[in-house]
């Protein structure tokens, strides 16, 4: 058996392995999962436990009475309105910006092309003239 050969079949069983390897994972994670939650449910079966849930109840009946939750979602919601005014705004100084910079080059452009073209009669921010 030659060297190129040997190195096939290890290669080959090396991917073989992988191959095994990813499939099990998930079933090994499984049984993993299953096993603890079995211990856990099985260390408290016939056990009192005393979860004392009213203190969260009473936080949240509170936070509702006081319109602690209201207020809250009308501030974020209008903090997001806020925020966006205040995108659209830059947005169209931005666009305003470019299209001031792009109408000098389009008019250098044009009389290049055809110096006997006739204007359009926009203005150099693209606005038509009153």
């Amino acid at each position: 058996m030659d060297k190129g050969t040997k190195i096939k079949i290890l290669d080959s069983t090396f991917e073989i392995l992988l191959s095994l390897v990813k499939q099990t994972k998930w079933i090994v994670g499984i049984i993993f999962l299953y096993k603890g939650f079995t211990e856990s449910v099985d260390n408290l079966a016939g056990k009192d436990t005393n979860a004392d849930i009213s203190l969260v109840y009473k936080l949240f009946i509170n936070l509702v009475e006081s319109n602690v939750i209201a207020w809250s979602i009308t501030g974020i919601f209008f903090a997001l309105f806020i925020i966006a005014i205040v995108l659209y705004m830059l947005e169209k100084r931005q666009k305003r910006k470019a299209i001031k910079n792009l109408g000098l080059f389009r008019k250098q452009y044009e009389s290049l092309i055809d110096p006997e073209r006739s204007s359009s009669g926009l203005t150099e921010t693209g606005k038509t003239p009153s």
